[in-house]
């Protein structure tokens, strides 16, 4: 995916640019579990981890 350098994340706020790979793994589960939470039918295949 190309973004652009002032591209922000919409998760966290941050620019793309500044995030460290362990900020962005952590936005890309919460995108994930968001969009399964308002997509019906959508089952996470890695649920455990998003499970208490």
């Amino acid at each position: 995916m190309n973004v652009g350098k002032e591209t922000k994340c919409p998760i966290c706020k941050k620019k793309f640019i500044e995030h460290s790979e362990l900020q962005d793994k952590i936005c890309k589960m919460i995108t994930i579990k968001q969009f399964a939470n308002i997509s019906p039918g959508f089952d996470v295949q890695h649920r455990p981890f998003f499970e208490d």
